[in-house]
């Protein structure tokens, strides 16, 4: 599933925080991000930490960098994502 950069921006804004989200969001955030998109943004964020911990194999590596190139402006992307595993 692709994401849109709406999407990764209203997750980001929301620090992946589901709670938050729900008691912030207006008609505008609803219209950008669904909830596919939320779980495809949590299961990336957790992927990036496995990786950037180290404990990653190379498969699992390849696999996330495969479904971070789906996302729109994938370098941006990767590195807002990223800011969020630093938690």
């Amino acid at each position: 599933m692709s994401v849109s950069q709406e999407a990764i921006d209203v997750y980001v804004r929301c620090g992946g925080d589901p709670d938050y989200y729900c008691r912030s969001r207006n008609r505008r955030d609803e219209e950008l991000i669904s909830d596919d998109e939320w779980l495809v943004l949590d299961d990336l964020v957790q992927r990036l930490a496995i990786i950037q911990s180290g404990h990653a194999a190379a498969e699992f590596e390849h696999e996330t960098n495969q479904l971070l190139a789906q996302c729109p402006e994938s370098s941006d992307a990767r590195r807002k994502l990223l800011g969020l595993t630093a938690r």
